[in-house]
């Protein structure tokens, strides 16, 4: 079993070396478990208790050291190496650098990695969204079209309309989910985005799926308060004040915009259990989640333009019939 030991730092190493250093050879160290014996599966049992949350092996190979194996790692949807020695008694989590080349192995092999995860995600994605679809939607992200996720919005019909949020005109034609805390600074960012969408365009609305995050202090009561509130555009203004708060770093206004008792008209508890749910299972784990039609899920701050890229990559068929 690997021992509780890291190797000059986790997560802050430096592994530096020369190609006219001699070493011995990992297979002729006896000391050393052949790399052909050494599995994924058995990666996985040895990393165990190291490798959590949501952390998955996915490939074991030499390493430009021979006497470490690299042990590919994938982190929601993100691919980059760590390092084991052959023994199989030390993890090492850092970067390797060439000093003859002057080069960093380490960000070589995860950039390989990530192109490689970005081009079997997308291989997945074009049997669901087609080939051109997927090809506007990675130039629109770039690398995070690899994290791309598509969720069953069937579930959406089941959460109740007090725990949401509608932004922009509730009759257009095009609808963008996001999973917003009141609270979250990256929500109250990506707010300013979908104004400068909705500015130029009225096809489309956004739905904001409440989801208050428990270290945030003040987001469980505002998200109380728009439950509780029955008026749309009262629920927005509420939803409005708070990010404009939080980009303000106005604790008093946020403690303000707080129901502090309960909530007689609804059950605000059960309301956002019902949105977690939802959004655990359309693979959202954080705020903001912005879900495209045809189920596209994206995590994180989205700039305007590349929102309406995407947009407009989900329903340019639409589209092209109406024109038809």
């Amino acid at each position: 079993m690997i021992k509780r030991k890291f190797l000059a730092g986790v997560l802050a190493t430096s592994i530096i070396f020369s190609g006219a250093i001699a070493s011995e050879k990992a297979e002729e160290n006896s000391k050393c478990v052949p790399l052909k014996e050494f599995t994924v599966e058995k990666a996985k049992k040895l990393l165990k208790d190291y490798l959590q949350g949501g952390v998955k092996v996915v490939g074991v190979a030499k390493s430009p050291i021979d006497t470490l194996y690299e042990v590919d790692v994938e982190v929601n949807g993100r691919r980059f190496p760590v390092y084991v020695d052959c023994g199989l008694n030390y993890l090492v989590m850092g970067r390797i650098i060439d000093i003859d080349k002057q080069k960093d192995l380490t960000k070589a092999r995860t950039e390989e990695l990530t192109k490689q995860a970005l081009e079997e995600r997308s291989k997945e994605l074009e049997k669901v969204l087609g080939k051109e679809t997927v090809a506007k939607l990675k130039e629109a992200l770039g690398p995070r079209a690899g994290d791309i996720k598509i969720a069953d919005l069937s579930g959406i019909k089941d959460l109740d309309p007090a725990g949401m949020v509608i932004i922009g005109d509730p009759n257009a034609k095009h609808t963008i989910y996001v999973v917003d805390d009141p609270e979250c600074p990256f929500c109250a960012k990506l707010d300013e985005e979908i104004k400068k969408v909705l500015e130029k365009r009225k096809d489309v609305k956004f739905v904001i799926i409440l989801h208050p995050l428990s270290f945030h202090r003040h987001a469980a009561g505002i998200t109380r308060n728009i439950i509780c509130t029955e008026d749309p555009k009262k629920k927005a203004e509420i939803l409005e004040q708070a990010f404009e708060a939080v980009r303000n770093r106005d604790t008093k206004k946020l403690s303000e915009l707080e129901l502090k008792d309960k909530c007689e008209k609804k059950d605000a508890r059960l309301v956002v259990s019902q949105n977690y749910k939802f959004a655990q299972s359309a693979g959202i784990r954080g705020t903001p989640g912005l879900i495209f039609p045809k189920g596209v899920v994206v995590g994180g701050y989205i700039p305007a333009d590349k929102i309406e890229k995407i947009l407009d990559a989900l329903v340019s068929e639409e589209k092209s019939a109406e024109k038809k």
